[in-house]
């Protein structure tokens, strides 16, 4: 008789317990399972999205291979506006630019290249951007444009070409030291991926201190 009035305490102290929180424990539970719900549905939506950026990434490099350049252009533009957070970005981003600076138009590949700075997503092909912005730059002789566009420089292997583009800027400013140290830098760096022998050639028509 004891042990039944024991349980029928301990029961009576569970509903008790309920009454007073049991709609706060059911309301945790459903957050709980709209949050697992909604990870979910937010994790399918991302993968979605990837498929469709890479599909339309490829296509876009089809058309480039194609020199198809309409259709480069159209559809980097959707997938510059609708997946521009995909990786795919980046890449799409710098056939554009490269569209457009073969097809003469220069503004416009300035302006694909700073999307690349500004939005990318891969550190690498941000420098490769900013390489290509900067000897833009330095193509119309907007020098100190260039000069501060790089001011930054670049690590690893980037660093020498980053080096070479300076000396170039330089050297068309007509300040020949300065110019003779960047592409020595360029030059004694063993990561150096462009051409030793142009790059010599360079140096030497500095004339002066070797």
């Amino acid at each position: 008789m004891a042990e039944l009035q024991t349980e029928d305490e301990q029961l009576r102290e569970v509903r008790e317990w309920w009454d007073k929180n049991g709609k706060k424990v059911t309301t945790l539970v459903i957050v709980g399972l709209l949050a697992f719900g909604g990870a979910r549905y937010w994790q399918n939506t991302q993968l979605k999205k990837s498929e469709e950026a890479s599909l339309l990434y490829e296509s876009v490099m089809a058309a480039l291979e194609a020199e198809d350049y309409a259709a480069v252009m159209d559809k980097g533009g959707i997938l510059l506006s609708q997946y521009r957070n995909t990786p795919y970005g980046d890449l799409v981003a710098m056939a554009m630019a490269k569209v457009k600076h073969d097809q003469g138009d220069v503004s416009s590949a300035q302006t694909y290249l700073q999307w690349v700075l500004d939005n990318g997503k891969d550190e690498a092909i941000k420098e490769v951007a900013r390489l290509r912005l900067g000897r833009l730059l330095w193509s119309q002789d907007k020098h100190d444009e260039a000069l501060a566009l790089i001011a930054t420089g670049a690590s690893g292997s980037f660093s020498p070409m980053i080096e070479e583009l300076r000396g170039d800027i330089y050297a068309a400013k007509g300040q020949t030291e300065q110019a003779r140290q960047a592409y020595n830098l360029a030059l004694n760096s063993q990561e150096y991926a462009g051409d030793r022998a142009t790059l010599q050639m360079k140096l030497d028509d500095l004339g002066g201190a070797k």
